[in-house]
């Protein structure tokens, strides 16, 4: 089963803007795609992406709002 889980994490150190995309999880707990900011369209990834971290971030499920 797919997760999708958006970033809400506050960039409060930095002087620009960080989108907080929706990622697109898999069971394997490896990014394949996401949903940028203010839309609605999943871009795939062609290979999972193993460089996913959910360190020093936060996320809510929005798995639901997919389903």
């Amino acid at each position: 089963m797919l997760k999708y889980l958006q970033e809400t994490t506050v960039w409060d150190k930095i002087d620009y803007n960080i989108p907080g995309h929706i990622y697109v999880i898999d069971e394997r707990k490896q990014c394949i795609g996401y949903i940028k900011a203010g839309t609605n369209d999943v871009i795939w990834f062609k290979i999972p992406s193993r460089n996913f971290s959910k360190t020093h971030r936060k996320f809510k499920d929005v798995t639901k709002q997919f389903a």
